[in-house]
């Protein structure tokens, strides 16, 4: 039977403990959530401003925790894969994304963090903006070069996020963003220009950023879905924890 659960309800943290390697990713949002469903230890929904995360082991009673998220209104629903390709099937979606959660375990001491330094100025992130513009994935839609750079110092300045990188006469060659949330945080913005690619920039970026987080004693995580860059993130310390998933619904 789905009751309503608070975020330090013993029945959700066995169930995180069951579906993932580290938890503390998901535990740390927890205190944010509005509402948590949840049905014996085996199946969550949570809600939280802008987001909802779902969670299942075996699927027990999904179609009812499906219908509580349509009443919601929800558009959003991001999860482990293989509870929200469950799900999927009691709802309309109109898309998805898969993509792997890694935990940092350790080991970016034996790597050479070569030339990464934090980027702490406006012209840095000027020049971190002109890396963007040349990364497809990235879609080009990081609005005016100086707005984008006012934005960066901002989040930067208000302790949201430190961003570290690899310059070669004033240029931007390599960067990599940790965005802070309490006690851990999540990498972004991992990028290298595509001529410097294969020389072992994001390596040393990686090693740099994730020895700084370690040092501030927090708990560091990213997603990927190329396989290239998760090999890249395995160089480096991390190992993965997760299958994960997006769904968007109509």
């Amino acid at each position: 039977m789905i009751s309503k659960a608070s975020p330090g309800d013993g029945r959700l943290v066995r169930l995180l403990d069951k579906l993932l390697v580290s938890s503390e990713f998901i535990n740390a949002q927890l205190p944010a959530a509005s509402d948590i469903y949840i049905s014996g230890e085996s199946t969550a929904s949570i809600f939280m401003p802008g987001k909802t995360i779902f969670l299942t082991s075996n699927g027990l009673e999904i179609e009812r925790h499906a219908e509580i998220i349509y009443k919601r209104g929800v558009k959003k629903i991001v999860g482990t894969r293989k509870g929200l390709e469950l799900l999927k099937g009691y709802l309309e979606i109109e898309g998805e994304e898969d993509s792997i959660v890694q935990y940092y375990c350790g080991g970016a001491k034996n790597y050479d963090t070569g030339e990464a330094r934090e980027m702490m100025s406006t012209e840095d992130y000027l020049e971190l903006y002109d890396l963007f513009d040349t990364i497809d994935e990235f879609g080009h839609s990081f609005g005016s070069r100086d707005s984008f750079a006012k934005s960066m110092m901002e989040a930067a300045e208000s302790g949201d996020q430190r961003v570290f990188g690899i310059f070669r006469d004033s240029i931007c060659v390599s960067s990599a963003t940790a965005a802070l949330f309490g006690s851990y945080c999540i990498i972004i913005g991992v990028a290298t220009l595509p001529m410097e690619r294969g020389k072992g920039l994001a390596k040393q970026v990686m090693a740099r950023l994730v020895l700084e987080m370690e040092a501030a004693g927090l708990k560091t995580y990213l997603f990927y879905s190329n396989p290239s860059a998760g090999n890249t993130y395995r160089a480096v310390g991390f190992r993965d924890i997760a299958d994960w998933k997006i769904i968007y619904l109509a």
